[in-house]
């Protein structure tokens, strides 16, 4: 019966607060100095990158922008050959599509254009 009056022991471990001395405090200062640093480099990264991104999407934009106008339209700008048919009786010019013939442009000639033809003449 004495033993169950008796004490036991178990050994463990547990988180407590230590003092620290000096040179411990400088390291983690130095520690906790280096890691403000690293934020701030990586908030700054942030910053550039998103910028960047930003650029990407307005640029993503206006393509979006000039494709929904070729399909609203059904057409689009191409570089197109045609002939220019200049008309000095009847001081008019028209400028005709080569691929499809279709009349793009009937004018009168500008003085300047009928001056330089004056002069070949």
């Amino acid at each position: 019966m004495s033993e169950l009056n008796q004490p036991t022991e178990e050994h463990s471990t547990m988180m407590l607060p230590c003092r620290l001395g000096d040179t411990e405090l400088i390291e983690h200062a130095k520690e906790q100095s280096k890691l403000l640093h690293e934020i701030e480099e990586l908030r700054s990264e942030k910053k550039a990158t998103a910028a960047n991104f930003n650029l990407d999407i307005k640029d993503k934009e206006q393509s979006l922008k000039y494709e929904s106008d070729i399909v609203a339209d059904g057409t689009m700008e191409a570089e197109i050959d045609v002939t220019t048919k200049y008309f000095w009786e009847l001081n008019e010019y028209t400028i005709v599509r080569d691929d499809t013939g279709e009349l793009v442009e009937k004018e009168t000639i500008p003085e300047y254009k009928r001056q330089g033809e004056m002069e070949l003449e």
